[in-house]
């Protein structure tokens, strides 16, 4: 089965015969709040600055993801968005096994895969609604794991996994010797919700890797632009040292270190955030044939248990939503569709309720 991510709006309308204007893309999970003026004008400030290379060590943008943290910028690795980033990570570890908690993002196997190393999944179950399971995780890593590899929130079920089961997992890691990478792509949003990223225990626990994504939560997709944090001098020297150079093109550079200190762009998002993920949920909910997860991204992942073609029905709406059946270990009927704009959440609402109800 082949593995694709969602958001291939084009795709869909070369298939389809649909207008991309007339699709509303619910599999894509982008802040509808836009990009931000700050992101904006750094980028009108700095065309004149690509008659340059960038500078191949990124030292202001490190410096920026430093401060945003509270690190030393030694300790950021740029990258060419999140999947640049994990793909980095696990050749610079160089594992010859690698534990991943599935149903997740699907490029964690192909990562593994294109590192030479052997893929061991460890399952999430359908009766636990595909929630973290902390116990069970540590109990798959055994002791000839050399990598293990989470996604917090999870992508597509939007459970968190809290700093203190990170740490319980980093503890075994410690014991067998092997490293950890957290995929921290929609952080940003779960911290509008006042959880907390695990980035903090990069200090006390070397083999800790934390992968950011600026893409989802600066709706800009289309730029490029994530980052690696470790405390581990062996991955750091491979990661900088080794690595292609120019992993940040000069706009994607200064975008980003505008946006992250862009507290207006902040507060208007975590309104929104906090506002539209609870009255979705709350709408999803009472319709019938829906069972819905709590989540703490920009997403909603829940089971249809009806007769309709679901992702057929809503596009002969206009409405394209992202399909889970072929995440690794996920079952029939499962579906993630994207917190959106007020009037678009609606228009999903009114949908669904069409085809359930």
């Amino acid at each position: 089965m082949k593995k694709e991510h969602g958001g291939n709006v084009y795709k869909v309308s070369r298939e389809t015969g649909m207008d991309i204007k007339d699709i509303i893309d619910f599999s894509a999970n982008i802040n509808p709040l836009g990009i931000p003026a700050s992101g904006k004008k750094a980028i009108e400030e700095s065309i004149e600055g690509l008659v340059n290379y960038p500078d191949p060590d990124y030292i202001d943008f490190r410096k920026a993801i430093g401060r945003l943290h509270d690190l030393d910028y030694a300790s950021v690795v740029p990258g060419n968005g999140a999947i640049d980033s994990l793909f980095a990570a696990v050749e610079a570890v160089q594992p010859k096994k690698v534990l991943v908690s599935v149903p997740s993002f699907v490029e964690y196997e192909k990562a593994v895969e294109k590192s030479g190393a052997e893929y061991v999944p460890s399952y999430r179950l359908e009766d636990e609604a595909y929630t973290f399971n902390v116990d069970r995780f540590i109990n798959d890593m055994k002791t000839d794991i050399d990598l293990g590899v989470i996604c917090n929130p999870n992508n597509p079920t939007g459970d968190i996994i809290g700093p203190e089961d990170i740490e319980k997992i980093l503890k075994h890691c410690q014991s067998i010797g092997a490293y950890l990478l957290v995929d921290e792509a929609f952080m940003e949003f779960a911290e509008r919700l006042g959880q907390e990223t695990c980035i903090g225990l990069t200090e006390k626990y070397k083999g800790l890797i934390v992968s950011r994504s600026l893409t989802k939560y600066y709706a800009v997709p289309g730029l490029r632009c994530g980052y690696l944090i470790t405390k581990d001098v062996n991955i750091l020297e491979k990661l900088l040292s080794k690595a292609q150079p120019w992993k940040l093109n000069h706009l994607a550079d200064r975008f980003s270190q505008s946006v992250v200190f862009d507290e207006a762009y902040n507060s208007q998002t975590g309104a929104w955030f906090r506002e539209e993920n609870s009255s979705l949920k709350k709408a999803l909910d009472s319709i019938p044939g829906l069972k819905v997860n709590d989540s703490y991204a920009n997403y909603l992942f829940f089971k249809y248990e009806g007769g309709a073609d679901m992702a057929k029905s809503l596009l002969e709406r206009g409405i394209m939503i992202r399909t889970c059946h072929n995440y690794d270990g996920m079952g029939e009927n499962y579906f993630r569709v994207a917190i959106k704009d007020k009037a678009s959440n609606e228009k999903l609402i009114m949908a669904l309720k069409q085809i359930c109800e």
